[in-house]
Protein backbone atom coordinates (compact mmCIF):
# COMPACT_ATOMS: atom_id res chain seq x y z
CA UNK A 1 0.00 0.00 0.00
CA UNK A 2 1.64 3.66 -0.68
CA UNK A 3 0.51 6.39 1.50
CA UNK A 4 0.43 9.50 -0.76
CA UNK A 5 -0.17 12.96 1.11
CA UNK A 6 -3.22 15.52 -0.70
CA UNK A 7 -0.54 17.66 -2.17
CA UNK A 8 0.59 14.23 -3.46
CA UNK A 9 -2.25 13.26 -4.50
CA UNK A 10 -3.34 17.03 -6.43
CA UNK A 11 0.24 16.94 -8.46
CA UNK A 12 -0.27 13.53 -9.90
CA UNK A 13 -4.20 14.64 -10.75
CA UNK A 14 -3.05 17.31 -12.46
CA UNK A 15 -0.08 16.01 -14.33
CA UNK A 16 -2.87 12.86 -15.70
CA UNK A 17 -5.08 15.47 -16.69
CA UNK A 18 -2.01 17.57 -18.28
CA UNK A 19 -1.63 14.41 -20.39
CA UNK A 20 -5.47 14.57 -21.01
CA UNK A 21 -5.91 17.73 -22.29
CA UNK A 22 -2.64 18.07 -24.34
CA UNK A 23 -3.67 14.79 -26.39
CA UNK A 24 -7.45 16.34 -26.31
CA UNK A 25 -5.88 18.88 -28.19
CA UNK A 26 -3.29 17.34 -30.33
CA UNK A 27 -6.57 15.26 -31.89
CA UNK A 28 -8.68 18.06 -32.22
CA UNK A 29 -6.01 19.76 -34.30
CA UNK A 30 -5.03 17.47 -36.35
CA UNK A 31 -9.42 16.65 -36.74
CA UNK A 32 -9.04 20.47 -37.98
CA UNK A 33 -6.42 19.82 -40.22
CA UNK A 34 -8.41 16.61 -41.77
CA UNK A 35 -5.62 14.50 -40.45
CA UNK A 36 -7.97 12.41 -38.47
CA UNK A 37 -9.43 9.60 -39.35
CA UNK A 38 -12.68 9.12 -37.04
CA UNK A 39 -14.23 5.79 -36.65
CA UNK A 40 -17.70 5.83 -35.26
CA UNK A 41 -18.71 2.49 -33.42
CA UNK A 42 -22.22 2.68 -33.46
CA UNK A 43 -25.11 4.56 -35.61
CA UNK A 44 -27.46 5.79 -33.36
CA UNK A 45 -31.05 6.10 -34.19
CA UNK A 46 -31.41 9.64 -32.05
CA UNK A 47 -28.37 11.19 -30.69
CA UNK A 48 -28.40 14.24 -28.71
CA UNK A 49 -25.27 17.44 -28.30
CA UNK A 50 -25.59 20.35 -25.65
CA UNK A 51 -23.82 22.66 -23.99
CA UNK A 52 -23.20 24.91 -21.67
CA UNK A 53 -21.42 27.16 -19.22
CA UNK A 54 -20.40 27.12 -15.96
CA UNK A 55 -18.04 29.37 -13.31
CA UNK A 56 -14.96 28.43 -11.93
CA UNK A 57 -12.90 31.06 -9.26
CA UNK A 58 -9.10 31.60 -10.34
CA UNK A 59 -6.07 32.97 -9.00
CA UNK A 60 -6.12 36.20 -10.82
CA UNK A 61 -4.93 38.74 -8.63
CA UNK A 62 -3.50 36.74 -5.48
CA UNK A 63 -0.32 36.03 -6.72
CA UNK A 64 1.39 39.57 -5.93
CA UNK A 65 -0.93 40.45 -2.75
CA UNK A 66 -1.07 39.69 1.06
CA UNK A 67 -3.24 37.69 2.85
CA UNK A 68 -5.87 40.67 4.35
CA UNK A 69 -5.57 42.36 1.11
CA UNK A 70 -6.80 38.96 -0.62
CA UNK A 71 -9.80 38.29 1.73
CA UNK A 72 -10.75 41.89 1.43
CA UNK A 73 -10.83 41.63 -2.42
CA UNK A 74 -12.53 38.00 -2.24
CA UNK A 75 -15.16 39.93 -0.19
CA UNK A 76 -15.47 42.51 -2.72
CA UNK A 77 -15.63 40.63 -5.49
CA UNK A 78 -18.27 38.27 -4.30
CA UNK A 79 -20.40 41.21 -4.31
CA UNK A 80 -19.26 42.93 -7.32
CA UNK A 81 -19.72 39.09 -9.38
CA UNK A 82 -23.21 38.58 -7.41
CA UNK A 83 -24.11 42.18 -8.98
CA UNK A 84 -23.05 41.36 -12.43
CA UNK A 85 -25.07 37.90 -12.44
CA UNK A 86 -27.98 39.78 -11.55
CA UNK A 87 -27.79 41.98 -14.55
CA UNK A 88 -26.21 39.24 -16.92
CA UNK A 89 -26.42 36.00 -15.76
CA UNK A 90 -24.59 34.82 -19.14
CA UNK A 91 -21.52 37.07 -19.21
CA UNK A 92 -18.34 35.84 -19.89
CA UNK A 93 -15.96 36.82 -17.49
CA UNK A 94 -12.73 39.55 -18.87
CA UNK A 95 -9.63 38.41 -18.26
CA UNK A 96 -9.05 40.17 -15.22
CA UNK A 97 -11.83 39.21 -13.52
CA UNK A 98 -11.63 36.65 -10.92
CA UNK A 99 -14.33 34.19 -12.01
CA UNK A 100 -14.11 32.98 -15.11
CA UNK A 101 -16.24 30.30 -17.52
CA UNK A 102 -15.80 26.72 -18.21
CA UNK A 103 -17.77 24.77 -21.26
CA UNK A 104 -19.32 21.88 -20.65
CA UNK A 105 -20.80 19.94 -23.77
CA UNK A 106 -22.39 16.58 -23.39
CA UNK A 107 -23.66 14.04 -26.20
CA UNK A 108 -25.56 10.95 -25.51
CA UNK A 109 -27.94 8.87 -27.06
CA UNK A 110 -31.70 8.24 -26.85
CA UNK A 111 -34.49 5.78 -27.51
CA UNK A 112 -37.48 9.03 -28.80
CA UNK A 113 -40.46 8.24 -26.63
CA UNK A 114 -43.89 10.17 -28.19
CA UNK A 115 -46.36 12.02 -25.65
CA UNK A 116 -48.19 14.38 -28.20
CA UNK A 117 -50.98 15.30 -25.58
CA UNK A 118 -48.81 15.30 -22.70
CA UNK A 119 -49.36 18.63 -20.62
CA UNK A 120 -46.67 20.45 -19.34
CA UNK A 121 -44.57 19.62 -16.62
CA UNK A 122 -46.01 15.81 -17.09
CA UNK A 123 -43.51 15.35 -20.74
CA UNK A 124 -40.78 13.08 -20.46
CA UNK A 125 -39.59 12.42 -23.90
CA UNK A 126 -36.43 10.60 -24.87
CA UNK A 127 -34.25 9.51 -21.73
CA UNK A 128 -30.69 9.61 -22.48
CA UNK A 129 -28.78 6.52 -22.65
CA UNK A 130 -25.19 6.62 -22.76
CA UNK A 131 -23.53 10.04 -21.63
CA UNK A 132 -20.13 11.46 -22.65
CA UNK A 133 -18.85 14.91 -22.25
CA UNK A 134 -16.08 17.41 -23.07
CA UNK A 135 -14.97 19.94 -20.88
CA UNK A 136 -12.00 23.19 -20.68
CA UNK A 137 -11.55 26.77 -20.03
CA UNK A 138 -10.61 27.95 -23.80
CA UNK A 139 -12.81 29.80 -25.35
CA UNK A 140 -16.01 28.85 -27.42
CA UNK A 141 -14.61 28.25 -30.92
CA UNK A 142 -12.00 25.57 -30.01
CA UNK A 143 -15.16 24.23 -27.67
CA UNK A 144 -16.93 23.51 -30.53
CA UNK A 145 -13.78 21.92 -32.37
CA UNK A 146 -13.41 19.47 -28.59
CA UNK A 147 -17.57 18.63 -28.94
CA UNK A 148 -17.48 17.82 -32.78
CA UNK A 149 -15.14 15.41 -32.45
CA UNK A 150 -16.71 14.06 -29.60
CA UNK A 151 -19.69 13.84 -31.33
CA UNK A 152 -18.25 12.28 -34.63
CA UNK A 153 -17.30 9.74 -32.37
CA UNK A 154 -20.24 8.74 -30.87
CA UNK A 155 -22.18 8.56 -34.38
CA UNK A 156 -23.04 11.55 -35.31
CA UNK A 157 -22.34 11.59 -38.81
CA UNK A 158 -24.25 8.25 -39.13
CA UNK A 159 -27.46 9.47 -36.66
CA UNK A 160 -30.41 9.55 -37.84
CA UNK A 161 -31.86 11.96 -35.90
CA UNK A 162 -29.38 14.58 -34.72
CA UNK A 163 -30.64 17.47 -31.79
CA UNK A 164 -29.22 20.50 -30.25
CA UNK A 165 -30.43 21.64 -27.11
CA UNK A 166 -29.88 24.86 -25.82
CA UNK A 167 -30.45 27.92 -23.26
CA UNK A 168 -30.89 30.53 -25.71
CA UNK A 169 -27.30 32.10 -25.27
CA UNK A 170 -26.15 33.56 -28.79
CA UNK A 171 -22.46 32.16 -28.15
CA UNK A 172 -24.26 28.67 -28.06
CA UNK A 173 -26.22 28.62 -30.86
CA UNK A 174 -23.66 30.63 -33.04
CA UNK A 175 -21.06 27.66 -31.90
CA UNK A 176 -23.67 25.23 -32.99
CA UNK A 177 -24.27 26.90 -36.55
CA UNK A 178 -20.94 26.58 -37.03
CA UNK A 179 -20.08 22.61 -35.69
CA UNK A 180 -23.80 21.24 -35.76
CA UNK A 181 -25.69 23.05 -38.60
CA UNK A 182 -27.37 19.77 -39.85
CA UNK A 183 -28.83 19.27 -36.17
CA UNK A 184 -32.69 20.50 -35.07
CA UNK A 185 -32.27 23.34 -32.59
CA UNK A 186 -34.42 22.59 -29.39
CA UNK A 187 -34.44 25.63 -26.89
CA UNK A 188 -34.45 24.41 -23.20
CA UNK A 189 -38.26 24.45 -22.32
CA UNK A 190 -37.69 25.97 -18.61
CA UNK A 191 -35.56 28.72 -20.19
CA UNK A 192 -38.64 29.38 -22.58
CA UNK A 193 -40.95 29.16 -19.52
CA UNK A 194 -38.67 31.08 -17.85
CA UNK A 195 -38.65 34.37 -19.85
CA UNK A 196 -42.36 34.22 -20.39
CA UNK A 197 -42.36 34.60 -16.61
CA UNK A 198 -39.90 37.49 -16.61
CA UNK A 199 -42.36 39.19 -18.93
CA UNK A 200 -44.63 38.79 -17.18
CA UNK A 201 -42.79 40.13 -13.56
CA UNK A 202 -41.68 42.94 -15.55
CA UNK A 203 -44.80 44.17 -17.21
CA UNK A 204 -47.76 43.52 -14.03
CA UNK A 205 -44.77 43.34 -10.90
CA UNK A 206 -43.87 40.39 -9.25
CA UNK A 207 -46.15 38.33 -7.05
CA UNK A 208 -49.36 40.18 -8.47
CA UNK A 209 -52.66 38.66 -10.11
CA UNK A 210 -52.23 40.35 -13.24
CA UNK A 211 -48.95 38.79 -13.72
CA UNK A 212 -49.96 35.58 -12.62
CA UNK A 213 -52.76 35.60 -14.88
CA UNK A 214 -50.64 36.44 -17.67
CA UNK A 215 -47.79 33.82 -17.14
CA UNK A 216 -50.51 30.78 -17.09
CA UNK A 217 -52.21 31.91 -20.77
CA UNK A 218 -48.69 32.35 -22.10
CA UNK A 219 -47.07 29.60 -20.62
CA UNK A 220 -49.80 27.26 -22.13
CA UNK A 221 -49.66 29.24 -24.78
CA UNK A 222 -45.84 28.67 -25.37
CA UNK A 223 -46.18 24.28 -24.87
CA UNK A 224 -49.23 24.46 -27.59
CA UNK A 225 -46.71 26.22 -30.12
CA UNK A 226 -48.37 29.89 -30.09
CA UNK A 227 -45.18 31.35 -30.16
CA UNK A 228 -46.16 34.14 -32.93
CA UNK A 229 -49.19 34.95 -30.72
CA UNK A 230 -46.68 35.08 -27.99
CA UNK A 231 -44.43 37.33 -29.00
CA UNK A 232 -47.04 40.04 -30.30
CA UNK A 233 -47.99 39.84 -26.96
CA UNK A 234 -44.64 41.18 -25.37
CA UNK A 235 -44.58 43.43 -28.07
CA UNK A 236 -47.50 44.84 -26.78
CA UNK A 237 -46.42 44.74 -23.34
CA UNK A 238 -43.17 46.14 -24.49
CA UNK A 239 -44.83 49.02 -26.41
CA UNK A 240 -46.62 50.03 -23.60
CA UNK A 241 -43.93 50.32 -21.17
CA UNK A 242 -41.79 52.11 -23.65
CA UNK A 243 -38.39 52.01 -24.93
CA UNK A 244 -36.03 51.34 -22.39
CA UNK A 245 -34.55 54.82 -21.01
CA UNK A 246 -31.03 56.21 -20.71
CA UNK A 247 -30.77 55.44 -16.95
CA UNK A 248 -32.19 51.97 -17.08
CA UNK A 249 -30.37 49.01 -15.96
CA UNK A 250 -30.51 46.15 -17.47
CA UNK A 251 -32.83 44.11 -15.70
CA UNK A 252 -35.11 47.08 -15.57
CA UNK A 253 -38.78 46.24 -16.99
CA UNK A 254 -38.52 48.17 -20.06
CA UNK A 255 -35.23 46.55 -20.66
CA UNK A 256 -36.28 43.21 -19.75
CA UNK A 257 -40.07 43.57 -21.96
CA UNK A 258 -37.82 44.82 -25.20
CA UNK A 259 -35.17 41.99 -25.05
CA UNK A 260 -37.63 39.12 -24.92
CA UNK A 261 -39.88 41.08 -27.64
CA UNK A 262 -37.22 42.03 -30.06
CA UNK A 263 -34.38 39.49 -29.53
CA UNK A 264 -34.90 36.55 -27.40
CA UNK A 265 -38.33 35.10 -28.47
CA UNK A 266 -37.87 35.77 -32.62
CA UNK A 267 -34.21 34.44 -32.09
CA UNK A 268 -35.77 31.17 -30.90
CA UNK A 269 -38.91 31.18 -32.62
CA UNK A 270 -38.20 27.73 -34.60
CA UNK A 271 -36.32 26.46 -31.44
CA UNK A 272 -39.57 26.78 -29.57
CA UNK A 273 -41.96 24.59 -32.05
CA UNK A 274 -42.35 22.44 -29.08
CA UNK A 275 -45.69 20.02 -30.06
CA UNK A 276 -43.63 18.40 -33.09
CA UNK A 277 -40.75 17.84 -30.85
CA UNK A 278 -43.29 15.99 -28.72
CA UNK A 279 -45.35 14.39 -30.95
CA UNK A 280 -41.53 12.82 -32.45
CA UNK A 281 -40.73 11.72 -28.43
CA UNK A 282 -37.82 13.91 -28.68
CA UNK A 283 -36.24 16.01 -25.69
CA UNK A 284 -37.22 19.48 -24.72
CA UNK A 285 -35.22 20.05 -21.72
CA UNK A 286 -31.22 21.03 -21.25
CA UNK A 287 -31.03 19.25 -17.42
CA UNK A 288 -28.89 17.00 -18.92
CA UNK A 289 -25.50 19.11 -19.30
CA UNK A 290 -27.04 21.45 -16.70
CA UNK A 291 -26.75 18.54 -14.53
CA UNK A 292 -23.54 18.09 -16.07
CA UNK A 293 -21.83 21.99 -14.81
CA UNK A 294 -24.09 21.22 -11.37
CA UNK A 295 -20.93 17.84 -11.20
CA UNK A 296 -18.25 19.79 -12.16
CA UNK A 297 -18.71 22.53 -10.13
CA UNK A 298 -19.26 20.20 -7.01
CA UNK A 299 -15.52 19.00 -7.72
CA UNK A 300 -14.23 22.50 -9.31
CA UNK A 301 -16.26 25.07 -6.97
CA UNK A 302 -16.04 26.01 -3.19
CA UNK A 303 -15.32 28.81 -1.01
CA UNK A 304 -11.48 28.37 -1.30
CA UNK A 305 -11.15 26.73 -4.58
CA UNK A 306 -9.24 29.01 -6.61
CA UNK A 307 -7.67 28.00 -9.88
CA UNK A 308 -4.82 28.28 -11.73
CA UNK A 309 -6.17 29.15 -15.28
CA UNK A 310 -4.00 27.81 -18.39
CA UNK A 311 -0.69 25.73 -18.98
CA UNK A 312 -1.14 24.11 -22.32
CA UNK A 313 0.38 24.91 -25.72
CA UNK A 314 -2.21 26.98 -27.90
CA UNK A 315 -0.01 25.49 -30.61
CA UNK A 316 -1.60 22.40 -29.66
CA UNK A 317 -5.20 23.52 -29.12
CA UNK A 318 -5.36 25.24 -32.33
CA UNK A 319 -6.26 28.80 -30.32
CA UNK A 320 -5.03 31.94 -29.98
CA UNK A 321 -7.20 32.40 -27.07
CA UNK A 322 -5.01 30.86 -24.23
CA UNK A 323 -1.71 32.47 -25.77
CA UNK A 324 -0.63 34.23 -22.81
CA UNK A 325 -1.52 31.39 -20.62
CA UNK A 326 0.52 30.74 -17.86
CA UNK A 327 2.42 27.54 -17.40
CA UNK A 328 1.15 26.72 -14.52
CA UNK A 329 -1.44 23.66 -14.11
CA UNK A 330 -4.79 23.89 -12.64
CA UNK A 331 -8.71 23.84 -13.86
CA UNK A 332 -7.79 23.05 -17.31
CA UNK A 333 -6.40 20.07 -16.65
CA UNK A 334 -8.92 19.11 -13.50
CA UNK A 335 -11.89 19.35 -16.34
CA UNK A 336 -10.13 17.14 -18.74
CA UNK A 337 -9.63 14.62 -15.50
CA UNK A 338 -13.46 14.66 -14.61
CA UNK A 339 -14.44 14.65 -18.56
CA UNK A 340 -13.14 11.09 -18.32
CA UNK A 341 -14.30 10.37 -15.17
CA UNK A 342 -17.98 11.01 -15.91
CA UNK A 343 -18.22 9.41 -19.06
CA UNK A 344 -20.01 6.34 -19.50
CA UNK A 345 -19.36 4.49 -21.60
CA UNK A 346 -15.90 3.31 -20.18
CA UNK A 347 -13.33 4.88 -20.87
CA UNK A 348 -12.14 6.12 -17.44
CA UNK A 349 -11.80 2.10 -17.22
CA UNK A 350 -10.08 1.77 -20.63
CA UNK A 351 -7.51 4.88 -20.09
CA UNK A 352 -6.35 3.20 -16.44
CA UNK A 353 -5.99 -0.23 -17.77
CA UNK A 354 -3.51 1.37 -20.81
CA UNK A 355 -1.81 3.07 -18.40
CA UNK A 356 -1.05 0.63 -16.47
CA UNK A 357 0.38 -1.76 -18.83
CA UNK A 358 4.51 -2.18 -18.57
CA UNK A 359 6.58 0.02 -21.27
CA UNK A 360 7.44 -2.35 -23.79
CA UNK A 361 11.18 -1.24 -24.43
CA UNK A 362 12.59 -1.62 -28.22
Amino acid sequence: MVDLSAKQIRVLAEGEGRRLAQERDRQVKAYREHRLEVKAEQSPGLLVVCADGGRVQTRNGFAERGQQDEAEERSQMSRAHAEREAIDPGRQSDRQERWKEDKVGVVYDAVAKPQPQAVAGEYRGAKAKVKTYVATMQSWEPFGWMLRLEAERRGYAQAKTKLFLGDGARHIWDMKELQFPEAVSILDWAHGAGHVADCSKAAFGEGTDEAKSWYAKHRLMLWDGGVEDLIRDVEKLSARAGPPQKNDLDGSPRRVLRQNATSYFPNNKKAMDYPPFRAKGWPIGSGVVEGAVKQFAMRMKGSEKFWNVGGLDPDLSGSEADADSSPETGAEEMLALCALYRSEDGRWQRHWEERGRPIRWK
